[in-house]
């Protein structure tokens, strides 16, 4: 059974988001500046508002909740009834909004978290926090969520989509995602699309997910979302990914070394659970330059250039079977890869895994630059 999420955008995808205008709702660093009742600023202690929360202790299993209230001076709940869309409450310590009307927190990764709220812009006059715990007791590895960007240098678009996966980079996300841009020659030629039979990777891969258009992006081969989506949706999307399919493995790479026009890769895994697994790889080229396509530097990142043959479903002939605990170690070896600047070469290596009604998703996976290692991540 395939689970996919299709976000319906407003404008048609070749259109800008300033074409688009400015949605409405917060925005992934505050409350939404376009609402005169809800300024991002307010005066500390301007207002008898304090913000309370009946726990300050929770599981990091993304499941246990803390729920917080923001109280006038006469005791009235604010987050309740007509006065709820106009209080905000702020992880302050990520520096994001948790957006209208939401009063809940939960947690994939361990720390203390600090929160203020504010009434029409009025901050409260105090600020509470929530320590999460225990992330190793439900998700031994961290993981990795392979982001599979379907884009195309021809796609006016797209280029909106390298921007947000920018910033989140940039953000406490960042080292939580890795994005893979396969592109596909749809309405154009494309010089870093990847041949398949008739068609390209791009291509197959949309067909096979069922997309309609570019930029479509697949998370861990879970969701889907059509066109383009937002820095805060992508955030989204990966702590869905974690809370959903918490991984089962971690992903080692112990050599990617460029050598006579050749790159050999050597990688293991170790499961917590006995299951079925099979182990891939992918090339990935950064700042490669075409000044044909709708990027206005002409720059690429992220661009997959080199897949194993399991890039999208487990083979017959290179799954198999992992004992708890046990090490598993793979290699190969991508050839005609001639005088390439290894600097501009990481390499993904990712393991995937059956789940319910024998669909495969991507249960962890790694990456290093050319000429570099990788070690397990584990969670605190």
């Amino acid at each position: 059974m395939k689970r996919f999420v299709t976000i319906l955008m407003g404008c048609a995808a070749a259109l800008t988001m300033a074409a688009c205008g400015t949605p409405e709702g917060p925005t992934p660093d505050g409350p939404n500046p376009n609402d005169p009742e809800n300024p991002t600023t307010g005066e500390a202690g301007a207002a008898p508002y304090t913000i309370e929360v009946d726990k300050t202790t929770i599981e990091a299993n993304g499941l246990d909740v803390a729920t917080f209230r923001v109280l006038d001076a006469a005791g009235n709940d604010l987050c309740v009834g007509d006065d709820a869309k106009k209080v905000y409450i702020q992880n302050v310590t990520e520096n994001v909004s948790l957006g209208r009307k939401v009063t809940t927190f939960n947690s994939i990764i361990n720390g203390t978290f600090e929160f203020t709220a504010t009434f029409k812009g009025i901050a409260t006059q105090n600020s509470v926090t929530v320590t999460a715990q225990n992330r190793v007791q439900y998700e031994k590895y961290k993981q990795m969520i392979c982001v599979y960007d379907l884009t195309g240098t021809w796609c006016t678009a797209c280029p909106y989509m390298t921007t947000t996966f920018e910033k989140v980079y940039d953000g406490p996300w960042g080292d939580q995602m890795i994005v893979m841009a396969v592109h596909a020659a749809a309405t154009a030629t494309d010089p870093f699309a990847i041949p398949v039979g008739t068609s390209d990777l791009g291509g197959v891969m949309l067909g096979r997910f069922g997309g309609s258009g570019y930029p479509t992006v697949i998370y861990d081969f879970n969701d889907m979302v059509e066109g383009t989506h937002s820095e805060s949706e992508v955030v989204e999307l990966l702590r869905k990914q974690i809370i959903d399919y918490p991984s089962t493995c971690g992903v080692k790479i112990s050599k990617a070394t460029l050598s006579g026009g050749s790159i050999s890769i050597e990688a293991s895994m170790t499961s917590t659970a006995d299951g079925d697994y099979d182990m891939g790889y992918a090339l990935l080229g950064n700042g490669l330059k075409y000044d044909g396509g709708t990027e206005e530097d002409g720059i690429y990142d992220d661009v997959v250039v080199a897949v194993s043959p399991n890039f999208i479903t487990m083979q017959k002939d290179s799954k198999f079977s992992a004992k708890e605990g046990v090490e598993q170690t793979k290699s190969w070896t991508i050839e005609g890869v001639g005088n390439a600047d290894p600097s501009k070469l990481r390499v993904v290596v990712f393991v995937l895994r059956e789940v319910e009604g024998g669909r495969v998703i991507v249960d962890n996976a790694n990456v290093c630059a050319v000429g570099s290692t990788a070690d397990y991540l584990l969670n605190e």
